[in-house]
């Protein structure tokens, strides 16, 4: 290989500061297209029937208009593609939908062949009046209109009767316009109707399927679709072994984690059972479930299981489909503390969560407690609600002087945990992000920093103090989630998971008056907080190593606190043009070195060009987060942020 071809590229500079984007994606319009449904017959190939509708039926000129054919029939085999054509100067040979833009007014010939499974053609126009005039009063209306069958249980072959009934907006008959029968299955057999609608806005066809299925037959009037009607076609029973259950995340890890459960449901020939009732059930820990009800025309249905088990809990779930439960179970390890809020917390502000926060010009105004206490105050002189000024996240910043948010009476006796995330602004000799009335009475409950170096956890008439380093500047100290706890007669003092101290000496709280967030009242004196607070919760109880442990990895993710360091692909010769072959790759860690799971880590090219697979990666149960770079020409630099 040329010398010239191979360079030395320093890899990652890494910082503490949040780094990454956001941007809109386009998602293509993939072709539909229907299973054959078997073998294919010696018989001659019947053509495929094309058909297909247009939203908005009535375009203005700009209007984005999409076609979607769908709906095209093959009562022999499958439809494999579509070719349209827009009168425009447009086309397209690609999937059943498709969009385009008129940007003139006119009269447009809209068109599309479509071609099935043994290269028979069939093609289908209409006129597509486009004016800045919009739909005309006589439109068709498709939450007006009825499609009736009058029978929606078929023996296979068997055909029923559909009667179409177009009405516009106000329900009103709209006449002479055409009418095509369709369905959502395998070789519907379909009589479309002989004439436009009647003086009635009737149009009469027939449809059925060759096949076992479950399908839906669908109406088009005047190339737009209406409400469609379920249909079993000599369906058989639910199949146990032919229908699934599926989860999407296995693990929930954080406060207000969900996981999608999606349950398929076939009947003995693995057709697809449209309509059946899903329900599911949760064993091993209380959760709450949304959307349960009917599948749709794949036969499935998703359902939104969000756990609420407080602490660690592994749930098993069943999908019953009407009525019988399916023999697959799958299981959610909602991994301690699950949904931290749900576990009896007494108090939880979170600054970062906009639905809770109310302000004017920028100073808050209001909050609602996430605690499930529904309690809301308004601040005597709020602090400001600075916008990503807490490494990306919304934070309170105290001023130092004046600033607090008063809390409720949420504390009567003992045990209790109380947990903090926050950055100092300035080194201030007393600086206290929470404290109550006076100091070292029985109603004390205070966490801060009595000196510039030390962190102070007061309870009762006790006082347990640990080293700390000196905050000097928001810009030059990411945070540090700080958690008091006491529990049994012992007391202990956390940052970061990393105990800083710990002593037997407190009597606990016996009731806590006076309350605030950014404010103490020392009983002489009233010292305000100067600092960013990004969120407080209360426990009224002690949580256990694990969980508080949990919580607090939960937090450092969440606001981006932690050690990041780079532990591979540094300094090496890699080739021009392709990855390298140690891939760079950083951990992110916590107090006591332990991995931190599911942070982000942004990565960014700042010198020698190349190109990133992905600009943002996710560490995995090692902490770690690996970039895939293609290497460019001259000294590469790699950042990763965190």
């Amino acid at each position: 290989m040329p010398r010239s071809s191979r360079r030395r590229w320093p890899l990652i500079v890494a910082s503490l500061l949040v780094w990454g984007c956001r941007g809109d994606s386009a998602l293509p319009l993939a072709p539909v297209v229907p299973d054959a449904g078997g073998p294919r017959s010696n018989s001659a190939n019947v053509a495929p029937t094309a058909l297909f509708t247009v939203s908005p039926r009535w375009p203005r000129p700009g209007d984005t208009v999409t076609v979607d054919a769908s709906f095209s029939l093959d009562r022999d085999g499958s439809v494999v593609a579509y070719e349209w054509d827009f009168g425009n100067g447009s086309t397209q040979v690609s999937g059943a939908q498709a969009r385009t833009v008129f940007t003139v007014a006119g009269s447009y010939p809209v068109s599309v062949t479509v071609v099935d499974d043994s290269g028979s053609r069939s093609t289908r126009t209409m006129s597509l009046a486009v004016s800045s005039a919009g739909a005309p009063a006589t439109a068709v209306d498709s939450a007006q209109s009825l499609v009736v069958a009058a029978s929606t249980s078929l023996l296979a072959s068997s055909t029923t009767v559909v009667t179409v009934t177009a009405r516009n907006a106000l329900g009103v008959p709209v006449t002479d316009v055409p009418v095509w029968l369709t369905g959502r299955g395998r070789e519907f057999r379909v009589t479309q109707p002989s004439a436009l609608t009647s003086a009635l806005g009737v149009a009469i066809g027939s449809i059925g399927s060759a096949v076992t299925q479950s399908g839906r037959i669908i109406a088009i009037a005047d190339y737009t679709q209406l409400r469609p009607v379920n249909a079993t076609i000599g369906a058989t029973s639910l199949s146990l072994t032919r229908s699934s259950v599926r989860l999407t995340e296995p693990v929930v890890t954080s406060a207000g984690d969900s996981t999608l459960l999606e349950v398929t449901a076939r009947d003995t020939v693995g057709n697809p059972l449209i309509g059946a009732n899903v329900s599911v059930q949760v064993t091993g820990g209380t959760s709450s479930l949304r959307n349960e009800g009917v599948t749709d025309e794949n036969g499935r249905r998703v359902i939104v299981i969000e756990p609420t088990t407080c602490g660690g809990a592994t749930l098993t779930v069943t999908a019953s489909v009407s009525g019988t439960p399916l023999p697959t179970t799958a299981s959610v390890v909602a991994a301690a503390p699950a949904v931290y809020g749900a576990c009896n917390a007494a108090l939880w502000l979170d600054a970062s969560d906009a639905t809770t926060i109310t302000q004017s010009a920028g100073v808050l105004t209001g909050w609602q407690d996430k605690s499930g206490a529904q309690r809301h105050s308004a601040p005597t002189d709020g602090p400001t609600v600075v916008a990503g000024g807490f490494n990306g996240r919304t934070a309170l910043r105290f001023n130092g002087a004046n600033q607090f948010v008063p809390i409720t009476d949420v504390v009567s006796g003992t045990p209790y945990t109380l947990v903090v995330v926050e950055r100092r602004r300035s080194g201030r000799s007393t600086n206290f992000v929470i404290g109550g009335t006076t100091a070292l009475v029985s109603n004390n409950l205070q966490l801060g920093y009595q000196t510039g170096t030390s962190l102070r956890f007061a309870t009762h008439a006790d006082n347990l103090d640990a080293a700390v380093p000196t905050f000097t500047s928001i810009a030059a100290e990411p945070g540090r989630v700080t958690v008091g706890r006491w529990t049994s007669g012992f007391r202990s003092l956390y940052s970061n998971t990393a105990l800083l101290a710990g002593d037997g000496g407190s009597l606990g709280v016996v009731s806590w008056t006076g309350a605030a967030i950014g404010r103490l009242n020392t009983g002489t004196a009233t010292v305000y907080y100067d600092g960013d607070v990004g969120e407080v919760i209360l426990f009224r109880r002690s949580l256990s190593d694990a969980e508080f442990t949990a919580l607090s990895n939960a937090l450092m993710v969440k606001w981006s606190l932690g050690t990041l360091t780079a532990t591979a692909g540094q300094s090496q010769v890699g080739t021009v043009g392709a990855i390298a072959t140690t891939p760079p790759k950083v951990r992110v860690t916590n107090a006591a070195g332990s991995p931190l799971v599911g942070a982000s880590v942004a990565w960014q090219v700042v010198a020698g060009g190349g190109t990133l697979t992905s600009a943002t990666t996710t560490t995995d149960a090692n902490g770690e987060a690996t970039a895939s770079w293609t290497i460019g020409s001259g000294t590469n630099t790699l950042r990763a942020t965190y």
